[in-house]
């Protein structure tokens, strides 16, 4: 990211942010609330596009209107509060919006062991708490193979 901003009207939440990411690398943006740093994932997912600057993948300068198009460049984020639909099982939220509807239990059973992540896949998302629903979302972003993972 080179030189993002962004404003709510005349409220200032991002003002020039330079921010760069490697391979293997771990970032924490710490602070306290209302200094900009979940605006500045959610440019970076795609969720909210930056008034100034620009974002770079691999060299080449993208933009994200929608968080489709970060996950399509290879980013993701969990957010605070995830989206899951409360009826459906932990295993029929992650099917949503992959291919992959045969192993896939397998696969969600592999990540969740390599990761410490202890989630009954046949439990309904509305029996769940917060903790869980935010682990369920990073298995989500987990079985799409990310470069960049971001944990609002």
């Amino acid at each position: 990211m080179c030189g993002v901003a962004k404003r709510f009207g005349d409220v200032v939440a991002v003002e020039s942010v330079d921010f760069d990411v490697f391979p293997g690398e771990i970032h924490a943006l710490v602070g306290e609330n209302g200094t900009g740093k979940s605006t500045l994932m959610h440019i970076l997912s795609g969720t909210i596009e930056p008034d100034e600057g620009s974002i770079y993948v691999a060299g080449k300068k993208v933009r994200f209107e929608t968080p489709a198009d970060a996950l399509a460049a290879g980013i993701g984020m969990v957010h605070q509060k995830p989206l899951l639909i409360d009826s459906l099982s932990v295993l029929d939220n992650l099917r949503i919006g992959t291919a992959r509807t045969e192993r896939l239990r397998r696969r969600v059973e592999e990540l969740c062991a390599e990761h410490s992540l202890d989630i009954e896949l046949d439990t309904r998302v509305e029996r769940l708490t917060d903790a869980a629903r935010e682990h369920v979302a990073l298995v989500a972003l987990l079985l799409r193979d990310l470069d960049i993972v971001i944990l609002d």
